[in-house]
């Protein structure tokens, strides 16, 4: 399970196509900058620079949870899961 944490822009939509087209489960916890959520000291802890869109995938090789933090990154990231997008080299 992913969980993508996100707000209405481009770039967190980038990130909800991917996760769409790639069939992958996620929740989704949006966030209102103008109140400043992201800085909410719990999504500080997952992501301390208070970027988003970011992403924490629960279901990792290691089974510690990783967060990916900025759209390329977390496309890069994404692209590489099912092999699908991304050449294996």
């Amino acid at each position: 399970m992913i969980d993508l944490h996100t707000v209405p822009t481009a770039n967190g939509y980038k990130a909800s196509i991917m996760l769409e087209e790639l069939a992958l489960d996620y929740r989704v916890h949006s966030y209102d900058l103008r109140k400043g959520e992201n800085f909410d000291p719990q999504f500080l802890a997952i992501n301390p620079v208070a970027r988003l869109p970011t992403i924490v995938d629960h279901d990792t090789t290691d089974g510690e949870p990783l967060a990916v933090y900025g759209s390329a990154a977390i496309l890069i990231y994404l692209g590489e899961i099912p092999g699908r997008l991304l050449p294996a080299s």
